[in-house]
């Protein structure tokens, strides 16, 4: 059987809790198995992790389409198309890894933060299952997953405590991972996240769509199709001149420079003045381009200067990270990427990203967080909500 740790047994055997748990015939092997169901927002997604860090299978429904005319995620709409999806992501996550609920150690879910529809419709699944079939439930900090994601098969070589940069459309925020279940917030946004700040810069400057009517094409409307509007601009950025248009490094002036917090929203103002001056045409495909890279260049500059001074705080509150994660949707950006990664060598630091495709929200990252949570003995009753805002601080102080 594998060890557990006496928070697990207690929990196991404590007679309030009403059930006895089933191991599976593989956890003997001390391998474990744990389907993760996550649908915080507009994704659904379920897969099955090994501790081994072996992806066994995966499944996922996107609802861009369904709310591009929006201009958003329309909330009641995410939680129907959740309420549809669901039960076909895990079929399919199931099928593809050829097991069912019983061959499974633990069932992990996605508790918060996130949208209350979206987060009631993957809990109830989840605790759901865990019930009928008598298996552990894992509740997972949304962020905590992203935060852990670089270390599926990777534990080796990525150990705690280590400096994490979480950049995606909801958050930005800059944390010491001291352990699982424990963390530390460095700085986090004032305003917009990241990927709001991309998205509606995108749509400030109409990529793709002024593209498409453009005189002065660079590129190709073909090549935005399935992007979304944060893609759409990384890929128009490609051909610009990021020095062409000086933009104001957010958070930079005497009275803020200090702040380990990000700020955007003033930078889109910015940009939104220069785009409505009369020197400015849209309907040119270069100033697009020019602008779009510009932008880029204008985070990444800001991005650096606060991850320092982050590492300049996580020293002296004692930490001495020796390696840095960037995970997110966001973190899939190659520019950002690269500009984080020569930040990383000039402070001898080792970098980390998940897998590009395991940046964004996604089943694996349940799975795999469960695990994390799991081997620890961080298992939950049947009786949990979701948690619309959960502060990463307060993982542990339940």
């Amino acid at each position: 059987m594998i060890s557990l740790s006496l928070k697990t047994k207690s929990f196991l055997l404590n007679p309030s809790r009403f059930l006895l748990f089933r191991s599976s015939a593989y956890s003997t092997a001390n391998h474990i198995r744990i389907l993760g169901i996550e649908s915080s927002c507009d994704d659904t997604a379920a897969a099955i992790v090994s501790s081994q860090g072996i992806i066994l299978s995966e499944a996922a429904r996107n609802q861009s389409e369904i709310h591009s005319s929006y201009g958003g995620i329309v909330p009641s709409l995410a939680a129907e198309h959740h309420t549809i999806s669901m039960p076909y992501v895990i079929r399919e996550a199931l099928d593809n890894a050829n097991l069912e609920i019983p061959d499974l150690d633990a069932i992990a879910v996605t508790r918060g933060p996130g949208m209350p529809g979206s987060l009631a419709v993957c809990l109830n699944a989840a605790k759901t299952l865990a019930a009928v079939y008598r298996k552990p439930l894992v509740g997972v900090h949304h962020m905590e997953a992203h935060a852990l994601m670089a270390r599926m098969g990777n534990e080796e070589n990525l150990k705690f405590p280590f400096l994490c940069l979480l950049v995606s459309g909801g958050h930005t925020l800059l944390l010491v991972a001291k352990n699982v279940n424990e963390y530390t917030t460095l700085g986090t946004t004032v305003d917009d996240s990241i990927g709001e700040a991309y998205d509606k810069i995108s749509r400030l400057l109409q990529i793709p769509q002024k593209i498409q009517n453009s005189t002065n094409t660079l590129l190709d409307n073909n090549d935005y199709a399935n992007m979304s509007y944060g893609q759409a601009l990384e890929y128009c950025a490609r051909s610009g001149d990021e020095k062409r248009f000086s933009l104001p490094t957010p958070m930079n002036k005497s009275d803020t420079a200090s702040s380990l917090n990000f700020s955007f929203s003033g930078l889109k103002s910015a940009i939104s003045r220069m785009v409505d001056s009369k020197e400015f045409l849209l309907e040119n495909g270069t100033n697009q381009a020019d602008m779009a890279a510009s932008f880029q260049y204008t985070i990444a500059k800001h991005l650096s200067k606060k991850i320092k001074l982050g590492l300049q705080k996580a020293k002296s509150l004692g930490f001495d990270p020796k390696s840095f994660v960037i995970s997110g949707g966001v973190a899939s950006n190659l520019y950002i990427r690269n500009a984080l990664t020569k930040f990383s060598t000039k402070n001898n630091m080792e970098i980390h990203f998940p897998p590009a495709r395991l940046c964004t929200d996604n089943g694996v990252m349940i799975a795999w967080a469960g695990i994390e949570r799991f081997r620890l003995g961080l298992i939950d009753p049947y009786s949990i909500t979701f948690r619309q805002r959960w502060p990463l601080d307060d993982l542990g102080k339940e």
